[in-house]
């Protein structure tokens, strides 16, 4: 199955994601491109429960559930000003896809747990001329939201909550750039528990790079 998106949203195809450009942060391009990595398909078995994390419309999410590589979706952002583009997407393909507002897991029920956490979150961490380089106020806020994270609050509260939320043996799988977060800061954060597998030079971009982390014995 393929994946089909247009700023106004409506195409022919197996799938359609409803957005608005100002909101993709990559999962056009990158994180689509996740989905179909040789080296990620191979964790991609026996998956019931997903949650795309700082998902936006849900590129991600919305590629592994239509072409059949989890039962069940669940989406999450801190802005809510995604949810119209979700809603319009799960009627036009007739899924249920639950979304949740919040910001990290603060708003998560403690007893959600998932086989997959899937995401592509924002990992500047501090505030660069060509994030606030954009024409109008509007796209200058939708570039912070979309790429700062500051001094990695966002990964440190990840990573401080992300296992109450696996099941036994369950991956996170995130797209990171080298640039701004390394392996081994990553790492460092995840702590001990997950054993690790890096995925280099993915999408023609040398900086980027996909992580793998398995809820089991720690590798490090």
């Amino acid at each position: 199955m393929q994946l089909s998106y247009t700023k106004s949203g409506i195409l022919g195809g197996d799938g359609v994601v409803f957005y608005n450009p100002l909101y993709d942060g990559g999962g056009t391009t990158i994180g689509y491109d996740m989905c179909k990595h040789p080296s990620i398909l191979k964790h991609l078995s026996n998956i019931n429960d997903t949650l795309e994390i700082c998902s936006g419309p849900g590129f991600i999410g919305f590629y592994l559930l239509f072409n059949g590589l989890t039962k069940k979706l669940w989406l999450s952002d801190k802005f809510d000003g995604v949810l119209p583009d979700i809603l319009k997407t799960n009627a036009f393909n007739q899924v249920d896809v639950k979304f949740i507002h919040s910001d990290c897991f603060q708003n998560f029920e403690k007893s959600l747990k998932f086989d997959l956490i899937i995401s592509n979150p924002p990992h500047v961490q501090h505030d660069m001329e060509w994030i606030r380089d954009r024409k109008t106020e509007e796209e200058k806020h939708a570039s912070y939201r979309i790429n700062l994270d500051e001094d990695l609050k966002f990964h440190r509260e990840f990573f401080e909550n992300v296992k109450n939320h696996l099941h036994p043996g369950g991956k996170v799988i995130l797209v990171e750039n080298q640039t701004y977060i390394s392996y081994a800061t990553i790492m460092d954060l995840a702590g001990s528990g997950f054993e690790c597998e890096v995925i280099n030079g993915v999408y023609a971009e040398k900086n980027f790079y996909y992580i793998v982390l398995t809820l089991g014995t720690c590798v490090v």
